[in-house]
């Protein structure tokens, strides 16, 4: 009879760790078994996040939000770094993560920033892959350990560092300046957790304010604007906010439209029994402290560059009548050598345009061809041409280095026929 050999392999034998994709590994040597931290298992979530993402590309996020978005990130920290950092701000965390997300940041400038700050250093580091945490071991080049990673796993990294940059940037939608074609301003409201709540409507005119102060679903916003108790009525004005930005997947400005009406209810049965739209309006925008100059983009940019999105716009005539017109593939363009801005929009129900805006201008030349919309809003045969007012927003997440990522504007034209274009365009 043969005899069956059993060997045996002690398990101290065996030490758990992570290689640098996250796959567990074992290997012969001491008889402590340490595995090492891992990063969360879910997406991040917060509700407010959730809730303004649904109404808007604007990236919002307050102190309350970033911090709860270090606290995930900083998973299983306690259990393998007892004490440490333990009075050092989540928000001063964030910054720091946010400064090494940087990819051109070299070894000696790390060490640089971080001296006499190592748990900073640790905790920032640890927050962009908590596998990382082997390189604050003894006898560990930290920096050196980091950027080693960072340069041999740069998919990663730079996955990572887009959703820090989200999430991890102090910055709130009611900073952002929105505007209709007439002036108006549109400014958010948020509350303590970061929810947009209200929009407020300012007057180009009169500065006067009127404030929608109750949020309803994901983009209405209301107040009750007048109560009739002998009529047994009251009046809800409400405002509907319509973002294409979010659908682009801008990140520091938004445009699209917004609509006011008011509806008249019944004060016993709660049914409406009137609606008036009182306005529709065209806005475009975002945040001054991402916008770059168009003097400041020439500088910095070393060829033309192209932005890609989509433009819609009313167009209306001598009757009053209004036609609504799109286009998906919206092009934008940037001249190196001029400085000039071209925005070239085919409309599948109207003309094709090319609206040209010299550097810092406001005024712009446009062209029209191909019409293809329905008679009563085309201009009369001897028009080809014309003057328009052009705003354009250009923005991006390091202004300082003159690069943009994104764009949005408005343009108004009319003509003495009676046909008058109002239009709103994001690109990216």
């Amino acid at each position: 009879m043969k005899k069956i050999i059993f060997i045996t392999i002690p398990l101290f034998f065996l030490v758990g760790c992570m290689n640098d994709e996250g796959t567990p590994s074992y290997k012969l040597g001491s008889h402590n078994f340490v595995p090492n931290p891992t990063n969360p298992k879910q997406d991040f979530e917060n509700s407010a996040v959730v809730q303004n993402d649904l109404l808007t590309s604007l990236n919002t996020r307050n102190a309350e939000q970033v911090s709860e978005y270090i606290t995930y990130r900083l998973n299983e920290w306690d259990d393998f770094n007892k004490g440490v950092g333990s009075d050092i701000n989540k928000l001063d965390i964030a910054k720091a993560a946010l400064w090494l997300t940087d990819v051109n940041k070299t070894e000696k400038e790390i060490e640089e920033e971080f001296a006499d700050k190592e748990d900073l250093f640790h905790m920032a580091v640890y927050v962009i892959d908590n596998r990382l945490n082997r390189c604050f071991k003894d006898g560990v080049l930290s920096a050196k350990c980091f950027v080693n990673w960072r340069n041999n796993y740069l998919e990663n990294f730079n996955k990572i560092s887009e959703e820090i940059k989200k999430n991890a940037v102090l910055i709130t939608a009611n900073d952002a300046l929105l505007q209709d074609l007439n002036g108006d301003q549109l400014k958010f409201t948020l509350n303590k957790d970061g929810l947009i709540t209200g929009i407020s409507v300012i007057d180009n005119q009169s500065n006067d304010e009127e404030i929608f102060s109750v949020r309803e679903g994901d983009n209405n916003f209301s107040y009750i604007y007048d109560m009739n108790p002998d009529a047994e009525t009251y009046d809800k004005k409400v405002l509907t906010y319509s973002s294409v930005g979010k659908v682009l997947g801008l990140t520091y400005s938004d445009f699209g439209s917004y609509s006011i009406k008011t509806d008249v209810y019944d004060i016993y049965t709660q049914d409406i029994i009137g609606s008036n739209i009182e306005k529709r309006a065209l806005f475009a925008g975002g945040y001054d402290a991402y916008k770059i100059s168009e003097n400041k983009i020439q500088d910095s940019i070393d060829t033309d560059i192209d932005f890609y999105g989509t433009a819609l716009g009313r167009v209306t005539n001598s009757e009053n009548d209004e036609l609504l017109i799109f286009d998906n593939n919206a092009k934008l363009s940037f001249g190196k050598t001029t400085g000039r801005t071209n925005l070239f929009v085919d409309f599948v129900n109207w003309y094709t345009i090319s609206v040209d805006k010299d550097i810092n201008a406001t005024e712009a030349d446009i062209e029209f061809s191909n019409y293809t919309g329905p008679s009563d809003f085309e201009l009369p045969n001897d028009i080809t041409n014309g003057t328009v007012n052009m705003t354009v927003g250009y923005y991006g997440a390091k202004p300082d280095d003159g690069i943009p990522t994104e764009a949005t504007g408005l343009v108004q034209f009319s003509d003495p026929s009676g046909i008058n274009l109002g239009l709103t365009f994001g690109v990216k």
